[in-house]
This record gives C-alpha cells, structure tokens and sequence, in this order.
C-alpha cells in the first residue's frame, strides 16, 4: 500500500516529535495516533513506535492476515493470534494480536485454591478491560515495579490499539449495552481535560485490536507437560504470582499457569534468579488494582507511561 505523504511523515519522526495533531492520551498512556485511509485507526505506544511501519494494519489486518496467516495461540477463550510482521530494519517483528472482549459477559472460573486469596467482591465485580483502560492498568503496573520497595513483574510490551473504520452490528459482536455504557463513561471521565480534538472515545460497533510484542518462552503449563516443572512447582508458582501481583496493589482474577511464561537457559534448564523462577506474565485483559467492588479507576489517577524495557 502506498501511504499518503502525511503518514510517511509522521512514521519518520522521532516520537516525542510529534504534532500535537497526532498525539493523545488516555488513562496516562500517551499514543501516536495514525489515521489510515480506508481501515482505521491505529493508536501507537512509545514501545510500538520504533516498530510502527510494521503495526500497521496492511501487514496484518487487511484480508484477516492475522488469522489466515497467524498462530492462534492454544488455551484460551478469546481470539488471541501470534504473527511475525516484516519490519525494514528488523528483518520480522513478533507480535501477539488480540480481539478485545470488552462489554461482553466474563466466563470466569476461579481454582478453588485460590478463592482464599482472591475476594469473592472482586470476582462478583470481574469485567472485562475495555482496550485503552487496559493499556493503562498495565502501563501503571509496570510503572509501579520502578517503586524502591517493588517487586518486578515482567510483562509483555503493550505496542499499539487498531479501531477498525468498518462496524459491526451488536449482535455480532457480543456487546452488552450496559457495559459498554460503563466502559465508556469511565473513558470519557478520563477523557474530560482534553480538547474536543484530542478527545479518544469508545465506539460501540467499532471492533478494537490490541498488539502486543511477543515474549519468547513457554507456559508454565507447556513446561509441566515438557517435563522440567510438576503440578507442585505450578501450583507453587500461581500463587506465587498472585501474592506478587497483590504485593504491587493489582490482581488478575483468572490467573493461571498458562499465563505465566517461562524460559529455558542455553542448557536446557529453566531460566532462575536468586534460585527463583523467571516469569513473565502475558494476559491482562481482567488485571485490576485491588480495590473493591464496584471498580474505580486506578487509586490516585494513571501515572504516565514509562520508556524502559
């Protein structure tokens, strides 16, 4: 596709230099916003802007590319797609694409053991993120590892949000008007210092898009069932994970092993530091600080976005 001369502009400038025209930000995640003539719109984080040319959506949108061509990741109940998008520079850049499921009924089932831990207001209360609120409580969940007395949790890089230009009717795509209504007025609240120019809303037929750079190893599931963990040390490690995340003031109501990425040394061992296993958490489309029922937007306001790896 050949982009007009306003977007090539755009694409070649150092993010920070960016007309304010092409500039958002929403729940304290600042966004290059690209309109793309004939598809959408396609939102970029500071993580995906050095790899823009490659989000944008002729490289994986267009023709469903995503799901013709990806690797529709096992497990889930959403639509979760990893692909691998030419990049100039880069040679390939590999992505986790995602359907958002916001507004729509949460299948939730929680392990018994873990009930004790997780409040049954947090699960009665349990929503999905809507696309942008998502990119924020994860923007300030990693913010919040930069804390002295923090824990770090690794997570993958949020790179970009696509609103697609086509609409879908309601009924196809799963939307419960009240929740989106929910959604929708806590992003306008956030939204209500920003000039009517600047203003990101929620649309209801829109379909939303979430990219996010891929994190290379195996769940902790895949590790158990290659051997080099049990259901002990799975166990062991979801609760692990659950105390470190309340430790940082977040919880993710349907943690489990397959959201928790392991990888294996040169030697075939898994990766360990201080004799500890290395995760990475990978799925946060119900992450939330714990607060109690009914959700409020995160305690204090969304910090702004940080730049470090």
């Amino acid at each position: 596709m050949n982009h007009d001369g306003e977007l090539d502009d755009l694409l070649g400038r150092p993010f920070d230099d960016l007309p304010a025209a092409a500039r958002c930000r929403v729940f304290g995640v600042p966004y290059a916003r690209l309109e793309i003539a004939g598809a959408g719109t396609l939102y970029v984080t500071e993580f995906g802007w050095p790899v823009a040319q490659a989000l944008l959506p002729e490289n994986w949108y267009r023709g469903q590319r995503y799901s013709r061509h990806g690797e529709r990741l096992p497990g889930g109940t959403g639509a979760v797609y990893r692909l691998e998008l030419p990049h100039r520079r880069f040679g390939t850049v590999a992505v986790v694409i995602k359907v958002s499921r916001f507004a729509r009924d949460v299948p939730l089932s929680v392990s018994s053991e873990f009930l004790p831990i997780i409040s049954q207001e947090a699960i009665q209360a349990a929503r999905f993120n809507s696309p942008f609120e998502e990119f924020g409580v994860l923007n300030a969940l990693r913010r919040r590892r930069q804390a002295p007395d923090a824990l770090r949790v690794l997570t993958k890089r949020p790179l970009a949000i696509f609103v697609t230009a086509e609409e879908v009717p309601l009924w196809r795509s799963g939307r419960v008007e009240h929740l989106f209504d929910q959604a929708a007025r806590q992003q306008a609240e956030d939204q209500q210092e920003v000039g009517d120019t600047g203003r990101v809303e929620l649309e209801l037929l829109k379909r939303y898009y979430l990219l996010f750079g891929w994190v290379r190893g195996h769940s902790a599931e895949e590790m158990n069932r290659l051997g080099l963990i049990d259901e002990t040390d799975m166990r062991a490690l979801t609760a692990r994970a659950i105390a470190e995340l309340a430790e940082n003031g977040y919880q993710m109501l349907d943690i489990k092993p397959r959201h928790l990425i392991l990888r294996r040394r040169s030697d075939g061992t898994l990766l360990r530091r201080n004799g500890r296993l290395v995760y990475a958490l990978i799925d946060f489309e119900l992450l939330m600080p714990r607060v109690p029922a009914p959700r409020e937007p995160f305690p204090g306001g969304y910090p702004p976005a940080d730049r470090e790896s």
